[in-house]
This record gives C-alpha cells, sequence and structure tokens, in this order.
C-alpha cells in the first residue's frame, strides 16, 4: 500500500515495537503493517485510541411527569429509574455496567412538566 504512515498509534513499553496506522477510512477497518527484522513468530496488537461517546437521555411530557425507565447497554439494564432520580446515580448505575469502562461524566438540562435532558459521556465506551 502506497499511503503513507501518518502517525505511531501507540507506544509500548520495553522490548515491543510500535505499530504505525497506514489506513484509516472510518471504516472500521484499519491495515497496520510491520516489518521484522529478525525471523521468528510476531504477535501484533493493534490499540484504538480511546473515543469519548455521548448518549442523552430526554425525559419529556405535556402534563406533569411521572413514572420510571430503565437504560440499557448490550445485554445489561440498570434497576428501574425513578423519573426524578438523581442524575448522579443513574451514572453510577451505568458505571457498574461490565462493559463501560472508565467515568461516566453526566450532566443535567431542566425541561418543561419536571422533564429533563440527561447527558452522559462514556470516556473510554
Amino acid at each position: 500500500i502506497a499511503d503513507p504512515v501518518r502517525e505511531e498509534s501507540f507506544e509500548d513499553p520495553g522490548d515491543a515495537k510500535a505499530v504505525f496506522l497506514i489506513d484509516d477510512t472510518n471504516t472500521g477497518t484499519y491495515h497496520v503493517a510491520y516489518t521484522p527484522t529478525v525471523r521468528g513468530t510476531y504477535r501484533v496488537d493493534v490499540k484504538r485510541p480511546k473515543i469519548a461517546e455521548v448518549q442523552q437521555v430526554v425525559l419529556s411530557a405535556t402534563s406533569q411527569l411521572g413514572g420510571s425507565f430503565t437504560l440499557s447497554i448490550g445485554d445489561e439494564t440498570t434497576p428501574s429509574q425513578d423519573f426524578d432520580e438523581a442524575v448522579e446515580d443513574i451514572a453510577a448505575d451505568l458505571e457498574a455496567f461490565t462493559g463501560i469502562t472508565g467515568t461516566v461524566l453526566f450532566s443535567e438540562t431542566p425541561l418543561a412538566n419536571g422533564g429533563r435532558t440527561l447527558e452522559f459521556t462514556f470516556d473510554g465506551a
């Protein structure tokens, strides 16, 4: 492939060698290149940079809001959340998921009739 090497994709400690990202077309498919200098068997590990994912949950109604809801990621679901559950408690429930690494950041914006917009940022989703 004639694409130029853009940048080192990660640094490894010790005797490991850096692998360079050659092609990134935002398709989820990457081409990595490593040219060994000694004959043998090599293992190539590809590490992607962390990308924060932001999800919004909008709770709204035309009259006074009530009820409960759950949030799911993959096959994990939070316990039932009251409509007025503290956003930090919801974030703590999301952080307990086995598929979530890192911290779940959160914010809340009030809406009419007791509604609100909850925003969750997964810093290592």
